[in-house]
């Protein structure tokens, strides 16, 4: 396959860069054809060049000889440059690979991170075999439990938060809320309910069979507890 008439003319003008350059020389040096039209072309632009050459200087003449031996020395160029970066990147890849290295640690320090994600917040299950539930405590709840048993009590903390949260052995107890009011239905026998209570809560009130134990209205209550309340008949 012959060069073609685009070819020959950026051949002619010195446009080819030097992969293409290379290409067309090693076919002109085994292209009769190629060379004549070369030449012919050649001799034709110094004809136009010497008709000109009044107005204008005279453009540089191209030897075909010359555009071969460039072709050659460009391909040489091109194919040291081609092995270099070969080599480079060997080398890098080997340096990347020793354990410790200072490049390897470059490399790594310059790639993009991505944003640290928030740590996942994890909400503790209640005990097992416990039950219970959370009510809002709005602007006055009484918290009742119908049944005075011997052994059993209330364990009543304040803690942060907007929920009255009653904790109690699964089975020890049945749970009825409406506005303003628990109701806590206890079973016969020994059990502990843990009861925490909002700090910023207005009025809360616990009631055994209908009696006050205890009482938190507004901020008054000392420490914030442990307080014992006995579920036995006073």
């Amino acid at each position: 396959m012959h060069l073609d008439d685009e070819r020959v003319q950026r051949l002619l003008h010195g446009e080819l860069l030097a992969p293409a350059l290379a290409v067309a020389g090693a076919h002109l040096a085994e292209c009769s054809d190629c060379r004549s039209r070369l030449a012919v072309l050649e001799a034709e632009e110094r004809m136009v060049f010497a008709a000109l050459k009044r107005l204008d200087h005279p453009a540089r003449p191209v030897a075909v000889a010359a555009v071969i031996a460039q072709a050659g020395r460009s391909a040489i160029h091109w194919r040291r440059w081609a092995a270099a970066m070969v080599l480079a990147v060997g080398m890098a890849s080997a340096a990347y690979a020793i354990p410790g290295s200072p490049f390897r640690k470059w490399i790594d320090g310059a790639r993009p991170t991505a944003p640290p994600q928030p740590a996942p917040v994890v909400i503790p299950p209640e005990p097992a075999g416990t039950g219970g539930i959370a009510v809002a405590p709005g602007v006055r709840l009484v918290i009742g439990f119908l049944q005075a048993n011997s052994g059993s009590r209330a364990v009543i903390r304040l803690i942060e938060g907007s929920e009255v949260v009653v904790r109690a052995p699964t089975g020890a107890a049945t749970y009825t809320s409406d506005v303003g009011r628990l109701v806590i239905d206890n079973r016969p026998g020994s059990a502990e309910f843990e009861i925490g209570i909002p700090r910023a809560a207005a009025h809360v009130e616990i009631r055994v069979a209908g009696k006050t134990r205890f009482l938190k209205e507004g901020s008054r209550s000392s420490g914030a507890g442990p307080f014992i309340v006995s579920l036995a008949q006073p």
